[in-house]
């Protein structure tokens, strides 16, 4: 120590310091590239395959968050009259990445899940406008994706068998689940979830009878205050051979609130949760009830966690407050220590 009181520099300790973390750095930085590079060289790959014998095109590029839609706009030569008749799309991603592209066919939404980070659409003759309305839905945390369109006189190769690495080999066929387990009563199950939303903390519940499907029912409109949502459906029973019940439930908010949710899993119950930063009218729809057994509708309704600041906005104190609900944390009454906005999580490039 000098007279300053000050520790004098040792740097032996300050260069194995140093030494350690640049390699960290310039590592993580490598597999960035890699991956980036692997996404790159298959797509250059396919479209090259693809140019052999069609017209092909590489779109822009995009990067997408769980549950983000992009409608994919052809360009127009893919479908003129009179040209070769078939319109191939490719849609590609990093191996790890998973998506679903909604395509039509005939007349009917398809939707084609990603096999290893990849998902192909083709149709010909008069079916190719069919993929006027093609949309991307990303099911991964956030990925890239890439899109090439090719115009070709028949169907071209599949990125699978075009690219070795990429092939997800034969699928097995899917078992026999068995029966569905017996369902308790209605009335049961509904004081079990409104015990449940009370031991959550739940500050107000609602909840409505549903008629069967034989009744001309709208979409029921709510209003979600500033907070936490829980919304379930629940309906009964199937009688003797009638088929189990499969309730989907859709909650959508206006244009531009970014409200879209949806629970359309296989099940006789079906429930969302979703938070809100401030007053959102929302539809909300039950589809799958029989015609004339009838369905209950849960609302239940959550403070918002503590300590998010008001100038952050509804939007972003929704996301924080999804975030900390499915945590079960209520929040902390203190004000953020740090703040700083970016990106979170992981991003594969």
């Amino acid at each position: 120590m000098n007279g300053w009181g000050l520790v004098p520099r040792r740097r032996g300790a300050l260069a194995r310091l140093v030494l350690p973390c640049t390699c960290v750095a310039l590592s993580i930085w490598m597999h960035a590239l890699s991956a980036w590079a692997t996404l790159s060289n298959d797509v250059d790959r396919l479209t090259a395959l693809w140019a052999r014998e069609s017209r092909v095109e590489r779109l822009r590029p995009r990067l997408l968050a769980r549950g983000e839609r992009l409608s994919i706009p052809l360009p127009s030569w893919s479908g003129v009259k009179g040209a070769p008749s078939c319109t191939n799309l490719a849609v590609m991603s990093s191996p790890g990445i998973s998506f679903v592209v909604h395509s039509s066919r005939n007349g009917e939404v398809q939707s084609r899940p990603s096999q290893v980070g990849w998902a192909q659409v083709t149709r010909c003759g008069k079916r190719r406008s069919e993929l006027l309305q093609v949309v991307i839905e990303m099911r991964s945390p956030r990925g890239v994706v890439e899109m090439i369109v090719a115009r070709s006189r028949s169907p071209l190769p599949s990125t699978g068998w075009a690219l070795a690495h990429r092939d997800s080999g034969p699928a097995l066929a899917s078992g026999q689940a068995g029966n569905p387990p017996i369902l308790p009563p209605l009335e049961l199950r509904a004081t079990a979830w409104e015990a449940r939303a009370k031991r959550d903390g739940v500050a107000q519940i609602e909840r409505q009878l549903l008629p069967g499907r034989d009744v001309e029912v709208p979409p029921r409109l709510m209003a979600l205050t500033e907070g936490c949502h829980r919304i379930s459906a629940l309906g009964v029973q199937a009688k003797g051979a009638d088929p189990t019940r499969d309730l989907d439930l859709f909650v959508r908010g206006e244009p531009g609130s970014g409200v879209a949710l949806q629970d359309q899993s296989e099940n006789s119950d079906a429930e969302i949760e979703g938070c809100v930063g401030s007053l959102t009218r929302v539809n909300v729809e039950v589809l799958g009830r029989s015609r004339v057994d009838p369905a209950v509708l849960l609302h239940g309704r959550f403070p918002l966690p503590e300590g998010l600041p008001k100038r952050w906005g509804p939007e972003l104190r929704a996301r924080f407050a999804a975030a900390f609900f499915r945590r079960s944390f209520v929040g902390h009454p203190g004000s953020p220590i740090y703040e700083s906005l970016g990106v979170a999580g992981r991003t594969v490039l």
